[in-house]
């Protein structure tokens, strides 16, 4: 029984050594990072507003073009023929 409290013993001691260890190690890299990593949350939200805009200006082309397919079709004209549709194939591909 006295071996068994003796190996209790020692992992207590073992976890709780590595409990402060991880507190100190994690206050440290907060401590050492803290600065960068401002930084790379203003470069966030900098680059989440430039794609903010450019899903916005995405989505007023796409409505602009659907809103002219739209009135291409009502006319009855298509907006591409056909020979703007062909993929020109290089004369040593044959």
């Amino acid at each position: 029984m006295n071996d068994t409290a003796k190996r209790s013993g020692k992992g207590l001691t073992f976890l709780s050594g590595l409990l402060v260890g991880g507190i100190l190690g994690g206050a440290a890299v907060f401590l050492i990072v803290s600065p960068s990593g401002r930084q790379a949350l203003r470069n966030i939200e900098q680059q989440s507003m430039t794609l903010k805009d450019r899903g916005t200006e995405f989505i007023k082309l796409a409505k602009e073009k659907t809103i002219s397919l739209k009135k291409n079709a009502s006319n009855g004209k298509p907006e591409n023929t056909e020979q703007d549709q062909m993929i020109p194939i290089p004369k040593d591909y044959v």
